[in-house]
């Protein structure tokens, strides 16, 4: 059954991942065939949220590595699949894990130019920083230098751009 979960989650199969957990497959093998990737690994690499969010409901660990030390979080960003790293993140993924060639999940996305991703992974590092993100635009606005270099103290994204836009 694991292989049939891994096939499946390979493929972005919903009722196949389903199929395979319902009849006991486990939702954390790792398939010594594939670096030790669990079905997680090969989702999140497919961007598939709906696979990744009924994976997750059954328990996946987040964490797991494959034998490159790799986690779902760093395939995704690696991938560009902003939407799935988001999801985990909010499931618990470590974004300061590296693996063994010492990439985080930042590093990939940034390798790679995914802006997005790079900002969701930044504001990860210090909560706050979509608050002086939006302190910061508002102070430009108001064309008051001294919010400006205030929210930059604090650190704030000198490239913020407003998502309201």
């Amino acid at each position: 059954m694991n292989e049939e979960l891994y096939e499946a989650a390979k493929r972005g199969d919903s009722i196949g991942v389903q199929s395979a957990l319902s009849q006991g497959a486990n939702v954390n093998h790792q398939n010594p065939k594939e670096f030790e990737g669990t079905s997680l690994h090969v989702a999140v690499r497919g961007g598939y949220h709906d696979v990744v969010q009924i994976l997750l409901s059954a328990g996946a660990d987040v964490n797991l590595i494959d034998t490159d030390g790799d986690t779902a979080l760093i395939e995704a960003a690696r991938e560009g699949n902003c939407d799935v790293v988001e999801l985990l993140l909010k499931k618990g993924a470590d974004p300061s894990h590296s693996n063994n060639y010492g990439e985080t999940a930042l590093v990939a996305a940034a390798s790679r130019e995914y802006s997005n991703i790079v900002q969701l992974l930044s504001e990860e590092d210090d909560p706050n920083t979509s608050v002086h993100n939006k302190e910061l635009y508002e102070a430009a606005k108001r064309g008051d230098s001294t919010g400006v270099q205030s929210a930059l103290s604090q650190g704030a994204n000198v490239n913020y751009q407003n998502p309201e836009k």
